[in-house]
Order: structure tokens, then sequence, then C-alpha cells
């Protein structure tokens, strides 16, 4: 059974008042690869922190993740300018669907600062937990990253256990009851 049955396809463009929000695809591969590699993005990657992300390794991964994941470009709505993007992966928790937030950044070193990363998160929240009628959404974010961390706490997140042994990366979770609490 497909673990993404509920998400409805084609998946849907999502707005807000600066922002759009679009399904990623291979066209989109140059950029997302520039992004990774980037220093402000790839020193806060478990994955592309320590060598560089290559075209060919980004198209394989994505082809190979279609079936647990889904991932968004952001772009600036006044000139459809691509700036980040914004990924969940799913899981079955129980009777329930949990999804993570696999990847939230914005690429674009001069878009930073500018409030884009906390609306694309509520987009998302709103997209993950009234669309897709997920119960639980995680993050497990650095540290150190601590603009993310903050985005987090100001969604609703809470902190769960850091992850065994690991002092370089904090779990966060928000139920669809918390953030319905949280923003209504």
């Amino acid at each position: 059974m497909n673990s993404l049955m509920f998400i409805p396809m084609p998946l849907p463009t999502l707005e807000t008042r600066r922002l759009i929000l679009r399904p990623m695809t291979l066209a989109d591969a140059p950029i997302v690869v520039k992004w990774r590699n980037s220093p402000h993005v790839a020193d806060m990657s478990a994955t592309t922190r320590h060598h560089g992300l290559k075209i060919k390794e980004h198209l394989a991964w994505f082809s190979s993740t279609r079936k647990q994941r889904i991932d968004y470009i952001i772009e600036i709505k006044e000139s459809t300018t691509p700036i980040g993007s914004v990924s969940l992966s799913f899981q079955p928790l129980n009777d329930g669907r949990w999804a993570g937030i696999s990847g939230r950044y914005i690429g674009e070193p001069n878009q930073l600062g500018k409030g884009y990363a906390y609306e694309a998160a509520q987009a998302w929240m709103i997209f993950g937990f009234d669309t897709l009628q997920l119960d639980v959404i995680k993050a497990t974010t650095r540290t150190d990253n601590l603009a993310n961390v903050a985005i987090n706490k100001k969604l609703g997140f809470e902190p769960t256990e850091n992850i065994k042994n690991c002092k370089y990366f904090t779990d966060m979770s928000l139920t669809r009851s918390q953030w319905q609490n949280h923003s209504g």
C-alpha cells in the first residue's frame, strides 16, 4: 500500500500573502543542489554538511523518495523567484498519520531575515493538518540552528526528547489539536 494514499493528486499549489509554495519537480534540481551546497544551508544539514551534493545524487534521491515524502519550492509571489524549500516525510504512527519536516530552508542568502521561512511554515502546517489530515508533525533540528528552532516554537512545536546520545539535534513535535489551539 502506498503510504501517501491520502495526498491529493495532483498536489495543490499553496499561497500566502507574499509566497507561492508549489510541488518540486526534477527541473528544480539545479537550484535545489545550489541551495543545499550553500554554506548557510549545508552547515545546518545532516546530509550535505560534510560533502557537496551533486545533481546526479539529487535526481536519484528525488526519484526514489516520492512514495514517502513530498517537497515543495517556496517562491516569492510577486516575481515567482524560487527562494527555498519545505518538505514532509511520511510515517505511520500507530493508527494515525504523522510526517516529519525533512527540510525547510531559505536557500537564497539575500532573502534571509524577511520572515519568509515562518510564512511558508505556517502555510505548510495548514496544508499538513487541514488538507492532509496529519495527526502529528515532527521536526528534527540542529540545536545550533536557532532561527529554525525559534520558528518551530513560534508555530507551537514543543520539544520532545533529544535524539539518543546526540547533542547536535533536538526533536520537536506538534499535534493537530495543539496546532488548532495555537493557531485558532
